[in-house]
């Protein structure tokens, strides 16, 4: 079981810090609930070498918002590291504090890791992430389109909801009292690992048009973590006009195409790579 440290050396350091508690709002408007925080458990294996593991975070998707792709359906370990650099061992070192949380009785089914980071993802954690089957990684990008999604939390109770693969789509309801046409916004929000093209906004868009009122006009925003295709911005106009109708209409322009992987450009004034 968890208990209260007294928070010595670099973990008392960290408690409290900004990079912390930015992290735990941010999780709160994602739909998470915080089980603990500032914690440590037991080290149940003497392999370890340590007497007691630091626990950053600990929490569990409840809503309303749908889960995040990269994040378990269940009690998760967030561990946060804010330095510059990442040291080696850092994933082992996650692994386990996962695998001595697991002994205890109070979180025994515990699902995974979330690795957060605020650092950009390198090509070696990459590969070493997939070492590890039970630990994701939020780094910097991930972090930026969260924030984004996070920021949507006052409105939760006037937006609607769609979560399909890698894509979450969120639509401000109108007022109900207004008469057509409504006039609402949507953001549809893009996290696999490839860029967006045609045929994946296309599907993106079709499920915002069931989502959508009779009688509304959909002004939309697409954020995607890994960027878009060259030819995106150039067919934009034809694939949204073909996932409209005369009754649901979306209205989507180039400098409403964010990149997360260069999150303070929207497509239109940045170059698109293929």
């Amino acid at each position: 079981m968890c208990e209260a440290s007294s928070m010595t050396g670099e973990w008392g350091r960290r408690k409290g810090s900004d990079f912390e508690q930015s992290v735990a709002t941010m999780l709160t408007c994602l739909g998470f609930k915080i089980v603990s925080e500032n914690t440590w458990v037991k080290c149940g294996n003497p392999d370890h070498k340590t007497s007691e593991h630091p626990i950053d975070l600990l929490a569990q998707h409840v809503g309303p918002f749908p889960r995040p792709c990269e994040s378990y359906d269940g009690p998760t370990l967030f561990d946060l590291r804010a330095r510059e650099k990442i040291p080696e061992d850092e994933l082992h070192r996650i692994s386990q504090t996962l695998e001595c949380l697991r002994k205890a009785n109070s979180y025994a089914d515990a699902r995974g890791a979330v690795f957060v980071t605020s650092k950009g993802m390198t090509p070696k954690l990459a590969m070493d992430l997939k070492n590890y089957s039970e630990i994701k990684c939020w780094d910097l990008n991930r972090l930026s389109l969260y924030g984004r999604l996070a920021e949507l939390f006052p409105y939760r109770a006037r937006c609607r909801y769609h979560s399909e693969d890698t894509v979450t789509i969120v639509l401000y309801h109108p007022n109900p009292y207004d008469l057509p046409p409504y006039y609402v916004t949507a953001e549809l929000f893009y996290e696999e690992e490839n860029r967006l093209n045609r045929d994946g906004l296309e599907r993106g868009l079709i499920a915002l048009h069931k989502m959508a009122p009779w009688g509304s006009i959909a002004d939309v925003r697409v954020r995607s973590l890994s960027g878009f295709t060259s030819d995106l911005p150039l067919v934009l106009k034809t694939v949204v006009k073909e996932c409209s109708s005369w009754f649901r209409r979306i209205e989507i322009t180039p400098e409403k195409l964010f990149d997360y992987t260069r999150p303070w450009f929207t497509t239109a004034w940045s170059k698109p790579e293929s």
